[in-house]
């Protein structure tokens, strides 16, 4: 189950819900 809780300012979240680095230096 994912719980919805906020990622960190640089994080993103994928398509499966996971908090993923980093929203600020990749594609």
């Amino acid at each position: 189950n994912i719980v919805d809780v906020p990622c960190r300012d640089d994080y993103y979240r994928d398509s499966d819900g996971n908090c993923v680095c980093c929203k600020f230096g990749g594609a």
